[in-house]
């Protein structure tokens, strides 16, 4: 007798039901009218089956395809109404044999046709989030031909049962696909077999819209801390018949998750100082009646009877939290419908808040010139080191400053500030001549409440950064030597940028006193200050703050020998002027010894006398050389107080214009700054 397959595998028409039936028990599920049956309806795919045999006695192999278009499981047709057809795809069923004995081939079978599979079910567990496949290849017929004596016999019909048993459900079960290779020891070989398959389920008569409230405009905002809720958005869905349809079936339950939520450390870039580890996500759905939570409140499920509506709510807990919401209607039948964004059609993935392809909120962007997530390319006037250390995604994530919520801007440069609560007011009227000359916007904090000691301006990150940038601190302390403030920075007296600059110190008490002798000295001259105490304390705090950005001073600070006396009748011959401008004349004249006497063009207080880099209480005398060999000395007339950042080194005022001298032209006073144009060298990274 001429052998039969070598696989040994058969299957036909008449197990249908008793596989059906296995499905469901293979997950211990009663077969009841309520089992599990989250395969039903209507599904369109196909399947690939292939093995292959080699054995002593034989090579073998086989192929099957499978493809249906809107069929209903065997399982279901009758709990759905289907019909017997209902079941039926089309396939191809090819199988090649060798027979070998003793090493000699003796038979060769070949069978092949193509015909009517069936879908015999695909059942669901969504317990364990596991399904299964049943398929029934088409009948093949051949023939066995012997090679021994000629001898042909018909071969079939051969059928075969395709089972893919016990695979992962994914996020979307209205699409099974995958790949699963199989290897069994036949005792005389190995059998391979490989199967493929990729269902989708016909969703063609009901729909879920998925509608956000103020979808257009709505940003996440932290609470006060990180268990403490912020801004919600609330989310309607609507399941109803498709193309006007009337709605011919209705939700047992909604099914919402939300999938690669933010998880950044905190709720601002800033605050709180010591987040949570690990943090949690950024949104967070809602509990309310009838509805189950899990996987830290990123799957919820709303369980109704009968229902077509739903409504739940997302809490913020960051300025920067992000996800994408998708939604699933399970109906009566048990199908699956995903749910779309706004209309018909629209997207499977709603974006929270609404983006587009960006971490950030789309209305945000759109206000605030379309910057890039990374972006750190602010412009202040008159300089251009760009960026204020920074990105985009970090300003729109916030910060928590002074006690409030606040997001920031990418279009402008800000400058974190960090001093103890109570020195705010004391150092306002400082802050603000800083902000308003520099163009800088200050961000102020409470000292070790929203910034600690090390003085990071962005600690709490896990994307969307680029530069460790640092807050300017300052508090009040006595200082040496009636020194009226101090940047420190970790280069000693070299000005800085924030993240060097150690801390910015303020001594009112030398601020007072330094004022009260200023006063009296005016008096004793018969003068008035241009500037009071007040005014004093602002410049002092923008000009240390400009060390703090790295702006230096107009010059240095080197003075030329103090006492110097002019000779009568000697040489060289000396041009004196006191402050009124009128020449002193009287020789032998002998500068006061206390008096401090500075170069002309490289002192502190040359250039620019509106500026809060330039000194006007460092100098009582200005020393010329002239190229005649006389020396000019000129008597510093009471100043104003500098509140803006000058742009150049030419002087203002009296540094202002030239004077000649035996026909050469020399600067006024102190004339130009050695450095000068302080705004353009404010750095902020």
């Amino acid at each position: 007798m001429l052998p039969s397959s070598p696989s040994g595998n058969r299957i036909t028409v008449h197990f249908l039901p008793v596989i059906c039936l296995l499905l469901f028990y293979s997950y211990k599920i009663p077969v009841h009218k309520h089992f599990q049956n989250g395969g039903s309806g209507r599904w369109t795919g196909t399947v690939t089956y292939k093995e292959s045999m080699t054995s002593l006695l034989g090579p073998s192999e086989r192929t099957i395809t499978a493809s249906f278009a809107n069929a209903i499981p065997f399982c279901y047709i009758d709990e759905l109404g289907g019909q017997a057809s209902d079941d039926k795809g089309v396939g191809s069923h090819t199988y090649h044999a060798e027979s070998i004995i003793e090493g000699k081939k003796f038979a060769i079978t070949d069978c092949s046709g193509n015909g009517q599979a069936q879908l015999l079910a695909i059942t669901f567990n969504e317990d364990e989030g596991m399904y299964s496949i049943g398929v029934n290849s088409n009948e093949c017929n051949g023939k066995i031909v012997s090679l021994v004596d000629a001898t042909v016999q018909d071969y079939g019909p051969d059928s075969k049962g395709v089972d893919i048993f016990k695979q992962t459900l994914g996020p979307d079960h209205n699409v099974l696909d995958g790949t699963k290779i199989e290897k069994r020891d036949m005792g005389v070989g190995t059998l391979v077999m490989t199967t493929t398959w990729h269902f989708v389920r016909v969703q063609d008569d009901v729909e879920l819209i998925i509608t956000p409230v103020d979808y257009d405009k709505w940003l996440p905002k932290p609470g006060i801390d990180e268990m403490s809720a912020g801004s919600e958005i609330s989310i309607n869905l609507k399941l109803q018949g498709k193309h006007g349809k009337p709605l011919n079936q209705k939700a047992r339950s909604f099914e919402l998750r939300l999938s690669a939520t933010s998880r950044e450390p905190g709720i601002t870039i800033n605050y709180p100082l010591k987040p949570m580890n690990p943090p949690l996500p950024d949104l967070r759905f809602v509990t309310q009646p009838n509805s189950n939570m899990a996987e830290e409140f990123q799957f919820m499920t709303v369980n109704c009877t009968g229902c077509t509506t739903a409504n739940v709510k997302v809490d913020a807990f960051d300025g920067g939290g992000y996800s994408t919401l998708t939604a699933v209607a399970v109906l009566a039948d048990g199908r699956r419908v995903t749910g779309n964004l706004l209309v018909s059609g629209g997207s499977a993935e709603t974006s929270l808040p609404k983006r587009n392809g960006s971490m950030i909120a789309q209305s945000w962007l759109d206000a605030n010139g379309k910057p890039g997530d990374y972006d750190d390319n602010e412009t202040s006037k008159d300089n251009k080191n760009n960026g204020d250390g920074l990105t985009a995604y970090e300003e729109y994530r916030g910060v928590m400053s002074e006690g409030v919520y606040k997001r920031l801007d990418p279009r402008k440069k800000e400058l974190g500030v960090t001093m103890q609560k109570t020195l705010f007011n004391e150092f306002s009227e400082g802050l603000n001549w800083f902000e308003t000359a520099s163009d800088i916007k200050i961000v102020r904090f409470n000292y070790l409440v929203e910034i600690g000691m090390d003085r990071r301006f962005n600690r709490n990150y896990s994307q969307g950064h680029s530069y460790d940038q640092d807050a300017l601190r300052l508090n009040k302390v006595g200082l040496p030597n009636n020194v009226a403030g101090k940047a420190f920075t970790t280069l000693s007296a070299t000005p800085d940028i924030p993240s060097n600059t150690t801390i910015i110190v303020i001594s009112t008490d030398n601020i007072k006193q330094n004022y009260q002798n200023w006063t009296g000295w005016a008096q004793s001259n018969g003068l008035q200050l241009r500037w009071t105490e007040r005014e004093y304390l602002a410049q002092t705090i923008a000009h240390e703050m400009g060390h703090g950005v790295k702006v230096w001073h107009h010059g240095d600070d080197a003075n030329v020998p103090q006492g110097e006396t002019a000779p009568q009748g000697g040489n060289p011959v000396y041009h004196i002027f006191d402050r009124n401008g009128i020449e002193i004349k009287d020789r032998p004249y002998t500068i006061p010894g206390n008096d401090r006497v500075c170069p002309c063009n490289t002192s502190q207080a040359g250039g620019d006398l509106s500026c809060v880099m330039a000194y006007i209480d460092v100098c009582d005398w200005v020393r010329i050389s002239y190229a005649d060999g006389s020396i000019g000395l000129f008597q510093s007339p009471l100043l104003a107080i500098g509140k803006n950042f000058c742009s150049g080194k030419d002087g203002t005022g009296v540094n202002a214009g030239t004077h000649t001298v035996s026909g050469v032209a020399y600067n006024n006073y102190f004339g130009k700054a050695a450095n000068g144009a302080c705004i353009g060298q404010i750095t902020l990274k």
